[in-house]
């Protein structure tokens, strides 16, 4: 009796909202919430944006930090701000607006300190990081990055983006996001990159294909998907830029696997 009581209380406890993240959202809020290269805590303004459903914003703002939640479109700010509600909280903005520029074009909001991009492709994130860094406005004193999965030259773009704009690559976590059994070219294998202003050396080129030195096997299994990648694209028959591009980065990518 007392184990099947215990069993009921197991199953229908509440999930704690901490919980609803997953290991990805919690990369996210853990880089986000690190102390900068001075030893100084974060505590300014943080925009998450392409907020979605909120539940990243809502737990920054549960541990008291400043949020301003920004997507491009109503249907997930209104999704938002139901999250929001539910929990009792409340962001200091829901910003309709593309990226940063947003978020520095209305003067209540005062400076971001730290913006958050997550699930868009490197493109997208180089975009957002050279639209906060084009105006009038300081820019963010951190980027917390986590780009959808794609072609590593556009990984390569992202973080020659944020090399060229004042921000070095101080933090990242890896994460193997599918079993074993996933096909390879099916696998979603992510970065979420740290980049705060003005604490590095201009990165390598490898750095720059695959990020820093980590012995983390999520990021041995990332390296071995993209070395697979490059080399299909290399053996292609048909020249191309991306061919080239691909013979260039193989031998770099083939010495991280050793």
């Amino acid at each position: 009796m007392r184990t099947a009581l215990l069993n009921i209380l197991f199953v229908t406890a509440p999930t704690p909202a901490a919980a609803l993240l997953g290991t990805r959202l919690t990369h996210c809020l853990e880089l986000a919430e690190r102390p900068f290269a001075d030893g100084t805590r974060p505590h300014g303004l943080v925009a998450d944006i392409g907020c979605d459903h909120g539940y990243l914003a809502a737990e920054l703002a549960d541990r008291g930090r400043t949020v301003a939640a920004v997507d491009v479109a109503e249907a997930p700010l209104d999704g938002c701000r139901r999250h929001f509600a539910g929990r009792g909280l409340e962001p200091v903005a829901y910003v309709l607006g593309d990226g940063v520029a947003a978020v520095q074009a209305d003067a209540s909001l005062g400076w971001c300190e730290t913006a958050i991009v997550a699930g868009v492709g490197p493109r997208t994130a180089s975009a957002v990081v050279e639209g906060a860094c084009a105006g009038p406005a300081p820019p963010p004193r951190r980027f917390v990055l986590q780009p959808a999965q794609c072609w590593i030259g556009n990984m390569r773009s992202l973080r020659e983006t944020l090399a060229s704009n004042g921000y070095g690559v101080a933090e990242e976590r890896w994460l193997d996001d599918n079993g074993p059994n996933q096909r390879p070219n099916g696998r979603r294998l992510l970065v979420t990159i740290r980049a705060d202003r003005d604490t590095s050396a201009a990165p390598s080129e490898t750095e720059l294909l695959v990020g820093l030195p980590s012995a983390d096997v999520a990021r041995s299994a990332y390296v071995k998907h993209h070395t697979q990648w490059v080399e299909d694209v290399a053996n292609h028959p048909r020249d191309s830029r991306k061919r080239r591009e691909a013979a260039r980065w193989l031998p770099l990518l083939r010495s991280e696997l050793l």
